[in-house]
């Protein structure tokens, strides 16, 4: 399978294959994935082993469900996407930081790849398989924080969604909850003060998207680059009224990275693909 994955992740390229989810191409690579992912689910080994290039090989990550989904499923060509990037990048930045940091993936893989990480999870079950992943793959340049991060510091009630933990989100931020769920308090970092010191941002954190871009000051973005995971129609409207008045481009793999001019050209969720947040004039 890890032959696959590296062959795989070798046309993993705008210029080889679209990265718009409405395009063939792209759903062709996706289909092969989700075929690997299902016989890889099979395997009931504690670990599961991964080798995507000459780098980032030998990664290895704790079996465990997210009810739902399993570690296996969070291997999906939108996350190999943002891994290529990472990668092919690797020499315009130096500090990673892992917003929505879930069980630690993209925490270990920027740690391979070579930057300085700094990741947040506030779930402790999943921050728990974190730690895990980090230990299990001998990650020495790793900061990682059982807490959320929100437009200041502060204390939020967490949601957690128990037949899939992947959704957990701050109350609040989803109108549709699908199965039960239970509530905790969790404590809140102030996300400007991040982005200060950090070049690379992967943000995922469940509707919140909005609260965190609007309260980074402006300078920042001078030096710092962000993939954003959208959750939702009224949330992409706020991102793009942010940006749209500023210098601060925005583009979209739902056009395949090209510089966003209209909203339509904007991902509205998960299924239209990711944001990138630059100065850069072309990604």
């Amino acid at each position: 399978m890890s032959i696959l994955y590296s062959s795989l992740f070798k046309l993993i390229n705008p210029n080889l294959i679209s990265h718009s989810p409405k395009s063939r191409s792209y759903n062709i690579l996706k289909n092969l994935i989700d075929i690997i992912i299902h016989f890889k689910k099979k395997s009931k080994k504690k670990y599961k082993h991964y080798s995507i290039n000459s780098s980032i090989k030998n990664i290895r990550l704790n079996n465990y469900s997210f009810s739902a989904f399993k570690t296996e499923d969070l291997i999906n060509l939108e996350e190999l996407i943002m891994i290529k990037y990472y990668y092919n990048n690797k020499k315009f930045y130096k500090n990673f930081l892992d917003l929505g940091a879930s069980i630690g993936i993209h925490t270990v893989i920027a740690s391979k790849i070579g930057f300085r990480v700094e990741s947040y999870e506030p779930d402790k079950r999943h921050y728990k398989q974190l730690l895990i992943n980090c230990k299990i793959n001998k990650v020495k340049n790793v900061r990682s924080f059982a807490k959320a991060v929100y437009n200041k510091k502060c204390k939020l009630t967490f949601i957690k969604v128990k037949n899939n933990t992947t959704s957990n989100h701050i109350l609040g931020f989803k109108k549709r909850l699908y199965g039960p769920v239970s509530q905790t308090k969790v404590n809140a970092v102030k996300a400007d003060n991040l982005f200060k010191k950090n070049d690379l941002v992967k943000m995922d954190i469940e509707g919140a998207e909005y609260e965190v871009l609007r309260s980074v000051n402006a300078k920042y973005w001078n030096s710092t680059d962000c993939f954003v995971s959208i959750h939702n129609n009224e949330v992409a409207r706020k991102i793009f009224d942010l940006f749209k008045k500023t210098k601060i481009n925005m583009f979209s793999s739902k056009i395949n990275w090209r510089k966003i001019k209209k909203f339509n050209d904007l991902p509205t969720c998960h299924a239209e693909g990711l944001l990138f947040i630059s100065k850069k004039n072309i990604m």
